[in-house]
């Protein structure tokens, strides 16, 4: 099965929001001059020949192109470097002529400019054999293209089978507790009860909806069948097609409303309840797409909130997974809604693709955080109360300098004497550690004692059979050598203790009050900071219970791991935790402010406001 070398693919997963920003309204045209004989699509015959493919791009539209590469997975393209292009003609059109000796079933290529900037993210660009008259048709830069129907490789059961036995030996073998929330029939029992779905999966649609709800079984929030870590043939089929729901929305008491409306706006209003999608109740539709979403435990909250739909970043579960369960009728969805005022309506929207969606939003003038960076902000009240918002912890596709924005944030709390500070996470699923490490810095004047935590790896060094079918973003998962040492029931956990951690306190370290405004978002390095928090009692956290859960979490290192028939991709952590505390749950609030329905209609932040005015009365 093709896919994006697993180098450059990991090395993409590390740049998730990096790739996800980068600007797509770019309407440069990319399309290619077939220079020997092309079969027809229908044309039983192959042609085994050398075959010479002249790629253009179009990039008239790009700023500042200094030069434009080609790449691919068969030779003579290279993931690892670029065939060069060149403008001839000094227009704007670059161009490269490349010979194959040997055409694969679906040639994978994409474009990159000035040697930094992919198209497409980790998708690619796919072309079956057979089909290179696709080539004669403009294509357009960072936008997909899409597959003939029926162009896909078929799904065959005995294949199928093969990768259900694969995935659970790589359970067995990688993952440090798969069993930590299953009943006593486990694994066995796991895909015995939910194989089957797989097994006869006909596309990989529906292969990916019936593998996603055996791997939600396990419910460990770091394993599921991630939309982002797809190979490009399934992202294509399940991310990148014009079946999407042209609104974003979000949930409150199990409700969805409409955050941000379809174009024009007047349709459905922010605020609106929606009630139903082509004659199926949303509440309906909620529940059989929980049981194919992630969570830790019991942590349901931590489920919904990854049914929210937001539009932004590369890959969301709810445009991956609805249109497998609710396809749009004749790309139209019914929808009936019910307006801030209790009027039931109903309206019909036509489906769109992610790339559309944005588009459309940007033509009505509605603005959302174009780059990582920007989901961090600091202000200041005028009554003295700092606000420090935080959106993620993936520093590593940052496009400014994370500490020196925390110094400087904390410096005009210190200057201002704030009275003070809000730490807003709530939309921060976590990322790098060394974040935390920052803000210990800048939160604790005094010493304190972070709770310890219980370490355990499945594995010392990872079998051939099933190293060879994963990949992350470095290798030292393979052979953990002697970083690890056997804990004497068949597991390992790290030769270096991960026991309670002392915090040195720092003088210039704010003073005053903190509060954490928390959600269930918050299930892994998030989770880890509100628990920290809220166990040294460095601040009152607000809000709803985080994600993750308090029995122990998974994490740490993440191996993506390949299944060679129906080439989808799981997502195995490889570091479990285990804490003291026994509740099945994520980590609870000290103020619980829940969103409101008011709110969500009124389209305002009513937990920060709630928040503020709690602060304000305790002064």
């Amino acid at each position: 099965m093709p896919h994006f070398p697993s180098t450059a693919r990991a090395v993409a997963f590390r740049c998730l929001f990096a790739l996800a920003f980068l600007a797509s309204g770019s309407m440069a045209c990319v399309c290619a001059q077939v220079n020997l004989p092309v079969h027809a699509p229908d044309d039983p015959e192959r042609y085994d020949g050398p075959l010479e493919l002249t790629f253009q791009v179009d990039a008239t539209a790009l700023d500042e192109v200094e030069s434009m590469g080609l790449r691919g997975g068969t030779p003579p393209l290279s993931w690892e470097q670029s065939v060069a292009m060149r403008d001839p003609n000094n227009n704007g059109f670059w161009e490269a002529t490349v010979t194959f000796e040997e055409f694969p079933d679906i040639l994978e290529f994409k474009f990159i400019l000035n040697e930094e900037v992919w198209e497409l993210g980790t998708a690619n660009r796919l072309m079956p054999r057979g089909w290179t008259r696709m080539l004669k048709e403009p294509m357009v830069w960072d936008r997909s293209w899409g597959l003939p129907p029926g162009s896909e490789p078929p799904l065959e059961r005995a294949g199928l089978q093969q990768d259900l036995d694969l995935l659970k030996d790589a359970l067995h073998t990688m993952h440090p507790a798969p069993e930590r929330y299953l009943d006593e029939d486990g694994l066995e029992g796991l895909f015995s009860a939910y194989g089957e779905a797989f097994a006869a999966a006909s596309t990989r649609e529906d292969a990916f909806f019936a593998l996603s709800r055996l791997v939600a079984q396990l419910r460990c929030g770091h394993t599921h069948v991630s939309p982002f870590n797809q190979p490009s043939l399934v992202q294509q089929m399940v991310l990148q097609g014009g079946d999407k729901l042209p609104f974003a929305f979000c949930w409150v008491d199990g409700r969805a409303f409409v955050t941000r409306p379809p174009s024009p706006e007047g349709h459905v209003p922010v605020g609106s309840e929606i009630t139903s999608i082509n004659g199926m109740a949303m509440a309906d539709l909620r529940d059989t797409l929980l049981t194919a979403v992630k969570r830790d435990g019991s942590n349901v909250a931590q489920a919904l909130e990854q049914l929210t739909l937001t539009g932004l970043g590369p890959a969301e579960a709810w445009d991956a997974l609805q249109p497998i369960v609710l396809p749009p009728d004749g790309g139209m969805y019914r929808m009936v809604f019910t307006d801030a005022q209790g009027a039931q309506r109903e309206t019909m929207l036509a489906a769109c693709s992610r790339e559309e969606r944005r588009s459309q939003w940007t033509q009505a003038g509605v603005a959302w955080p174009a780059k990582p960076s920007d989901s961090w902000s600091f202000d200041i009240t005028d009554d003295g109360i700092g606000i420090l918002v935080l959106g993620t912890f993936n520093i590593w596709a940052m496009d400014m300098d994370w500490r020196a924005f925390l110094d400087q944030s904390f410096q005009k709390l210190r200057d201002a004497g704030a009275k003070a500070l809000v730490l807003d996470i709530r939309d921060n699923e976590g990322g790098a550690d060394e974040v935390l490490e920052a803000l210990a810095g800048h939160l604790y004047r005094e010493d304190a004692v972070l709770p310890g935590q219980e370490v355990r790896l499945a594995y010392q060094t990872l079998p051939e059979r099933l190293s060879q079918h994963a990949y992350s973003w470095n290798d030292a998962w393979r052979d953990w050598g002697n970083q690890v040492v056997p804990t004497g029931d068949g597991r390992y956990t790290w030769k270096k203790d991960l026991g309670p951690q002392r915090i040195q306190g720092q003088k210039k370290a704010y003073a005053g009050p903190v509060y954490a405004l928390i959600g269930p978002r918050n299930s892994s390095a998030t989770f880890y900071l509100a628990r920290s928090l809220k166990a040294t009692g460095r601040a009152t956290l607000a809000g709803t219970a985080s994600g993750g859960n308090l029995r122990g979490i998974n994490g740490g290192q993440v191996a993506f791991f390949e299944l060679p028939h129906s080439g989808l991709e799981v997502d195995i952590p490889l570091v479990g935790s285990t804490f003291d505390e026994q509740a099945d749950g994520g980590v609870q609030p000290d103020w619980r402010i829940t969103p409101t329905v008011d709110a969500a209609r009124a389209g305002v932040d009513g937990q920060l406001a709630e928040l503020l005015r709690r602060i304000r009365d305790r002064d």
